[in-house]
């Protein structure tokens, strides 16, 4: 693989926990809990605390590269983290050579948006009966619900680093890559991150694409804690900033680049009003959607800046191609998103409602969906009054059983 197009954070991200900068007491921690990994006890899970860009996530990996097993990371802010964690299960009960060769990194515990009671059970199932490895990382383990996923772990803490050793790294890369950068411009990243490693090595990157001085890297960057948010960043591509701003600003600020795609092509056709602006926007946006497929299919990181800048440079350059001038229009939040979340939370709805019935008349799920509840829509439409007793009975709101039979009625053609 070249590594020529690869973000310097990919790039120089640890690959053993050796490499890890700093965290010296967590790694003699994690090695204790991964001699008990090694012995087969799989009894306790591994929860890494500490701030943003300090190695957690690196160090998942790392445990899986050293203990030979095949990561599987699910990012618990997903809505959709407990059903695959469930599938995991599933799949490890139905295997049988067993399961002893994967490992479960989830990501951001923290920032679940579910209930942990449910979370910390399927964690105790994974250690108990699939025997899986379980890693979990947070920013703080003192997030209201978490109690019991500390209880089932060994929590080992990560420390913020101190600029000294952040800025010892930033050198060694600047070196390395043949960086012609004032080492007081290396120094002023490193007092400026909080101790984000992970931040620092992205405004290394910037400064050294535009040749910041050190007084330059204060305008530019900035303090870490002052964040850019996707907000600045749309107004930089579609309104008023510049085209090479935009590009920079990706790296600064807190949003996934799938999730950047979706803003840009939610409020792109807001903003442009010219056909030909829209056109050249929309091809640059499709060829960048078509290179995080890729990436994401091959594992193939080379791709990545030629996305941002195609969602960033390109976009931006159409109004610049076309000379419109755009005046100011209200950012909306993506519409794709917010239907799936929508789709996401009526199917929870939905099988909360056929596990209640389920369990009622002692009967699968499948069962329910194909049999029972087209008998029940037939009553609640031709009975009066059937649809409040199965209500009353079933213990669920009216309105939405309703709405779920509704779905069952046989339609006419």
């Amino acid at each position: 693989m070249s590594w020529e197009k690869i973000p310097l954070m990919e790039k120089y991200r640890p690959r053993t926990l050796d490499e890890l900068v700093g965290q010296g007491q967590a790694v003699r921690k994690i090695r204790e809990w991964m001699e008990s990994v090694s012995s087969g006890e799989v009894e306790r899970a591994l929860l890494m605390v500490g701030p943003p860009g300090t190695g957690k996530t690196s160090a998942a990996y790392a445990i899986a590269r050293e203990l030979r097993l095949d990561p599987i990371e699910i990012n618990a802010g997903d809505e959709r983290a407990a059903e695959t964690l469930e599938r995991v299960i599933s799949s490890a009960s139905a295997s049988v050579l067993g399961d002893g060769g994967r490992m479960i990194i989830l990501d951001e515990v923290d920032a679940y948006g579910g209930g942990y009671t449910r979370l910390s059970r399927l964690v105790g199932v994974l250690l108990r009966k699939s025997g899986i490895p379980v890693v979990m990382t947070a920013n703080s383990a003192y997030e209201r619900g978490l109690a019991d996923l500390r209880n089932l772990s060994v929590m080992v803490k990560f420390t913020r680093l101190r600029w000294q050793s952040v800025h010892r790294v930033l050198k060694a890369i600047a070196e390395r890559e043949g960086m012609k950068i004032p080492e007081g411009t290396i120094a002023n990243i490193a007092k400026r991150c909080s101790g984000d490693l992970r931040a620092a090595i992205n405004d290394l990157e910037v400064a050294a694409a535009v040749s910041a001085s050190p007084r330059e890297v204060e305008v530019l960057i900035g303090r870490r804690d002052v964040q850019k948010t996707i907000f600045d960043l749309l107004n930089n591509i579609l309104f008023w900033g510049k085209c090479v701003d935009s590009r920079n600003m990706v790296y600064s600020i807190d949003v996934d680049i799938d999730m950047v795609l979706r803003w840009v092509e939610e409020n792109a056709p807001r903003a442009y009003k010219k056909p030909e602006t829209i056109f050249k926007a929309y091809q640059r946006i499709a060829q960048a959607d078509v290179l995080l497929g890729r990436i994401v299919r091959r594992q193939n990181y080379s791709m990545m800046s030629y996305a941002q800048d195609l969602l960033t440079l390109g976009v931006c350059a159409a109004r610049k191609e076309t000379g419109e001038r755009p005046g100011y229009t209200r950012l909306q939040f993506p519409g794709y998103v917010k239907a799936a979340s929508s789709a996401s939370k009526r199917r929870k709805e939905v099988r909360e409602i056929v596990e209640a019935i389920a369990k009622r008349i002692h009967s699968s799920t499948e069962i329910v969906r194909k049999e029972i509840l087209p008998l029940m829509a037939l009553a609640a439409e031709r009975e009066m009054g059937a649809l409040r007793e199965m209500s009353l009975d079933l213990n669920i709101p009216a309105r939405d059983l309703e709405a779920l039979l509704r779905e069952y009625l046989p339609r006419g053609d």
